[in-house]
């Protein structure tokens, strides 16, 4: 990773679950749905709303897609997860 604001931004266990989960509904071509996000996750959809919308103002998410940052991001924690276990 060489974007050093990727190295030095912290989220938290949830915030990546967010986004793991929107992964998945693009992947699975369902689009972007915030209702169904907060259901399997079992929060409130405005709690995804405000993830999301820190993404977006972070440069992580561009509209309802990862940018290239975003899609890095994911990765770079995705690796980190997958060593843990």
């Amino acid at each position: 990773m060489c974007d050093k604001t990727l190295q030095n931004y912290k989220p938290n266990m949830f915030q990546l679950q967010c986004l793991k989960a929107l992964e998945l509904q693009i992947e699975g071509e369902k689009g972007y749905n915030e209702a169904e996000i907060g259901r399997q996750m079992k929060v409130n959809r405005s709690t995804i709303s405000r993830c999301f919308k820190r993404y977006r103002n972070e440069g992580f998410l561009e509209g309802k897609e990862f940018t290239r940052k975003g899609k890095e991001f994911l990765e770079y924690y995705k690796m980190i997860e997958d060593d843990l276990y």
